[in-house]
């Protein structure tokens, strides 16, 4: 073939820096001999005839730049086609999808010719399926949820705190009332544990203090009104700051059941001092119901003098 001779000589003769015009000779060169045999595939040397390792590395190399209908003739007559298709799903699945219109019969069979190499893909690289679940691998529970789960048997005692308007509703009620907080963020062995015996001390504690657990990620404005540094943290306060206190192991030298002795030496502190403070007199205005300030006086012009 004075064709192939020609373009061996174009090679050899081709620099050896120029990587990319030997890669377009050795591919017209291929591309003549499949040509030839498949224009003789009727005769005795079919295209099954060719070696495997030469096909494969022909359609890793040079599969994006064949034509569909090239490559299908010539795969339909190789005993390889199946290999082939392992080797090449993805570029058989782009030129499935840069195809023109399709008839409104055809769509269907053409979602079943994408759908094939893609399963090949799928089949033939794992990490592509293990990352798509990886993505769409379900969230893991917050620790506010994980709270709420733990203290259903206790539900009358200690409430989960999921937002700042039921923060609110329980730090300014009226009456005011001892409250026993629970700050913490990530679900852990030590927050599971200092959570059920946060539980046992509200269940064997009587109805003047509210037990309140709180996520920090989901309430952040909450931790920040009292003043919170660090996740697990028990906070004791009554009346907003009238009476605060904070336990914490900003250092993490204390255990569990120190944190734990702390926490009810703060409650008993604090209940101890609502029990003693001095009833307050209540004010009460017979000639209005505005509270008189300067602010007021001086809007309705009111003496002053």
């Amino acid at each position: 073939m004075p064709f192939q001779r020609n373009l061996l000589s174009a090679q050899a003769a081709a620099p050896s820096g120029h990587s990319c015009i030997q890669a377009l000779l050795r591919w017209l060169i291929f591309r003549r001999k499949i040509s030839y045999l498949y224009n003789e595939s009727i005769s005795s040397e079919p295209l099954s005839n060719i070696p495997a390792a030469s096909v494969a590395c022909f359609f890793r190399t040079f599969s994006p730049a064949m034509s569909v209908a090239f490559t299908g003739r010539c795969c339909a007559r190789c005993s390889l086609f199946p290999s082939l298709r392992t080797l090449w799903p993805v570029a058989a699945a782009t030129k499935q999808q840069q195809r023109g219109f399709t008839a409104p019969g055809a769509s269907r069979d053409a979602s079943a010719t994408v759908s094939a190499p893609c399963a090949a893909a799928a089949e033939a690289f794992p990490f592509l399926r293990q990352q798509k679940d990886g993505a769409t691998a379900a969230v893991p529970p917050s620790f506010g949820a994980m709270a709420a789960s733990m203290t259903k048997e206790a539900a009358g005692r200690v409430q989960v705190v999921r937002d700042m308007d039921s923060f609110e509703a329980e730090v300014y009620r009226q009456p005011p009332a001892p409250l026993a907080i629970f700050f913490s963020a990530t679900f852990s062995n030590l927050n599971k544990g200092l959570l059920e015996q946060f539980t046992e001390i509200a269940k064997a504690s009587n109805n003047v203090a509210k037990f309140l657990v709180i996520d920090v990620d989901e309430v952040p404005r909450a931790a920040y009104h009292c003043g919170v540094e660090h996740p697990c943290t028990f906070v004791v306060q009554y009346n907003c700051d009238a009476f605060r206190r904070r336990i914490a192991d900003p250092d993490g030298t204390k255990t569990p059941q120190q944190l734990v002795n702390e926490f009810k030496a703060a409650l008993d502190a604090c209940l101890i001092a609502v029990q003693q403070q001095p009833p307050q007199q209540q004010v009460e205005w017979y000639t209005h119901s505005i509270p008189v300030d300067n602010l007021n006086v001086y809007r309705v012009n009111w003496p002053t003098a």
